[in-house]
């Protein structure tokens, strides 16, 4: 019966039998670990095959009968041993990617005809097994650390109705958390022209913040860390953070949007420009603002008689 091995694999026992006193064969490739000729049955070898393709030895046996010093040989018969070659895959690149990224798609190549892998840890996005290529995909981590997969690869030799599995190789996938969404804290209303308003996120150890200010507003102080400082100018909108941590992943940015309100107008005090000493309730006003609070000083001596904090005050 014709044989198929893998390489470095037992080859079944070959017994010779019909009408014979002896056996004669030859083998016509002894690449594969089987001498060139012998007298007896075929003992179990281990094939041996360092190519890339399957080797094949064609063995051809030769039947005799000898009797009365008289050696008459039969009908030869042959048949085949063939050895498949040791399928290998290249080493696979190690990816690392984060929340929602996609991966790199994986091209296995090797000495094969086909391969097979399993991955440890479906939670990154990737199936269990497969028997092809690993398309890119979205990489999944809804967690707050790193989470790595193992992916095993087997390379196969299939010929002849035999399959042959190499050495298997390993690479990792690992998917980087997003950092979490922060809010940010800080006056939701300034004045016009405002500055070293504060405004802060929740630090997380090792992450970088990008700020940004509304327009005609900037960043006085503490860019790239959790709490900064703007100057406003004359129009609101948003403060925003974008955080990347030490991962190097980025997240969602976050806004808080700041109302910036007018200054009330540069107001004219009308009343008495000359007084006489000791003068009580001289009458003072602006024109007046609804809703506006008016804060009123006097000469050193003279004090507020009434008013304050309103439009119009008397003055002793």
């Amino acid at each position: 019966t014709p044989q198929t091995v893998c390489n470095g694999g037992p080859t079944a026992p070959v017994t010779f039998t019909g009408n014979v006193t002896s056996f004669t064969w030859v083998n016509n490739n002894t690449s594969i670990g089987l001498g060139a000729s012998g007298t007896t049955n075929i003992a179990s070898f281990a094939g041996t095959n360092s190519g890339t393709a399957p080797v094949m030895a064609t063995i051809t046996v030769t039947p005799h009968y000898s009797f009365n010093g008289v050696d008459c040989t039969g009908l030869t018969k042959t048949f085949t041993i063939t050895i498949n070659p040791t399928p290998t895959v290249d080493q696979p690149t190690p990816q690392t990617v984060c929340n929602g990224g996609p991966t790199a798609p994986v091209t296995f190549t090797g000495n094969v005809t086909s391969f097979t892998w399993v991955n440890n840890n479906t939670s990154i996005g990737l199936g269990a097994s497969g028997t092809t290529n690993i398309a890119s995909f979205a990489g999944t981590n809804s967690g707050t650390a790193p989470v790595m997969a193992t992916i095993t690869v087997t390379p196969h030799y299939s010929f002849n109705g035999v399959d042959c599995t190499g050495p298997t190789k390993t690479f990792t996938i690992t998917v980087n958390p997003l950092p979490a969404t922060s809010v940010i804290t800080g006056t939701n209303a300034v004045c016009a022209n405002q500055a070293g308003v504060a405004y802060s996120v929740t630090s997380t150890v090792g992450s970088i913040y990008g700020w940004t200010a509304p327009s005609g507003a900037s960043v006085a102080g503490g860019q790239g860390t959790a709490s900064i400082t703007v100057n406003f100018g004359s129009t609101g909108g948003n403060v925003a953070v974008t955080e990347t941590n030490a991962s190097g992943c980025v997240g969602t940015q976050v806004s808080k949007a700041v109302t910036v309100n007018a200054l009330p107008s540069t107001l004219t005090i009308t009343g008495n420009d000359a007084v006489c000493a000791n003068q009580a309730n001289v009458p003072y006003s602006v024109t007046s603002t609804v809703g506006s609070i008016y804060g009123w000083t006097v000469p050193s001596g003279a004090s507020v008689a009434g008013g304050q904090g309103t439009a119009s005050i008397t003055v002793n």
